[in-house]
This record gives C-alpha cells, sequence and structure tokens, in this order.
C-alpha cells in the first residue's frame, strides 16, 4: 500500500520518482555492459539539473524545520546532508566506470528510499500542520514548480512499458 504524502512534500516525491528513472537507466546499462560513458554524461548531466536544486530545496527548505521539531541533533538529519555530501562527491568523480556508477546509483536509491520511508515519515508525524505550507512554497520556489503546475515525467520510449503518471 502506498504511502501517503503531506502535500507540502509531493514535489520532492516526485523528483525521488525521477531520480530512481535514473538509477533504473544506470542498472540497464551495467546489465547490458554498454554505453556506460553515455550513462555517467546523462547522469552528471541529471544531477546538474534536477538533484543540485533538490537537496538546495531539502538543505534550505526542509532542514531547517526539521531541526525544530526533531532537535539539531537528530541522526536522521545528520545522514540526510552527509547522503547529499557523499552523492556530490560520487557525481562529480562519475565516469563510465562500472564501480563508480554502480556506488552512485545504490546510494541515490538508498537515500530516496531513507527520505520517503524514514525522514518524511518524521516530518509528517512531528511537523505542525501550519508550517507546512510555508515549507511547500520554499520547495516550488527553488524547485521552480509554481502551485497548480503540474510537473510532467519525461519517459523515454525505451522504458514506455513501465506505467508511469501525469503529475
Amino acid at each position: 500500500m502506498p504511502l501517503q504524502r503531506d502535500p507540502s512534500l509531493v514535489p520532492l516525491s516526485h523528483d525521488h520518482h525521477d531520480a530512481l528513472l535514473r538509477v533504473f537507466h544506470i542498472r540497464q546499462a551495467l546489465r547490458a555492459g554498454a554505453e556506460l560513458d553515455a550513462a555517467a554524461t546523462a547522469t552528471r548531466q541529471f544531477f546538474a539539473r534536477d538533484l543540485v536544486p533538490h537537496f538546495r530545496a531539502e538543505e534550505e527548505v526542509l532542514l531547517p524545520v526539521l531541526r525544530t521539531a526533531l532537535g539539531a541533533e537528530h541522526p536522521l538529519l545528520a545522514m540526510l546532508v552527509d547522503d547529499h555530501r557523499m552523492l556530490e562527491r560520487l557525481a562529480r568523480d562519475l565516469d563510465g566506470s562500472p564501480q563508480r556508477l554502480s556506488a552512485f546509483a545504490n546510494l541515490l536509491e538508498r537515500h530516496i528510499r531513507f527520505e520517503e520511508r524514514e525522514l518524511f515519515q518524521q516530518y509528517q508525524g512531528h511537523v505542525p500542520q501550519a508550517a507546512r505550507a510555508d515549507v511547500e512554497a520554499g520547495v516550488r520556489r527553488i524547485l521552480n514548480r509554481p502551485a497548480g503546475a503540474p510537473k510532467m515525467c519525461d519517459v523515454p520510449e525505451d522504458v514506455a512499458p513501465l506505467k508511469w503518471r501525469e503529475r
């Protein structure tokens, strides 16, 4: 059964969906043992275009609210920032090496699962409803996603058999 996501977190969850699609593409290239340089290039571009603003939204908007709600020293908050820094380092050094591509894909997937299953659950359980509208507005501003403007998922034809939804 899918988790119910607070509306203030939906733009971040949409980004997670897109990031898992990137993980899927990396793993397809790794299984095929082909086009690894192209996968690395596409992943670096995805990182710069999508994950940099995503991390910024989480760190500038979500993190301060979570520090207030959970306490500044909560271990989940340190994990959030540590994962972001590690993903930045991995993306900077990413090339067609199977080891580097695999390490990036594995950490990105684990990080997304951590946020969706643990961090966002803590947010929904501890952040007051009154603070959530400001969180959503801040996240949408940084991601350049105004309220009411759906975000479409760009799905390449080679993964068309998977089911995607319009957002």
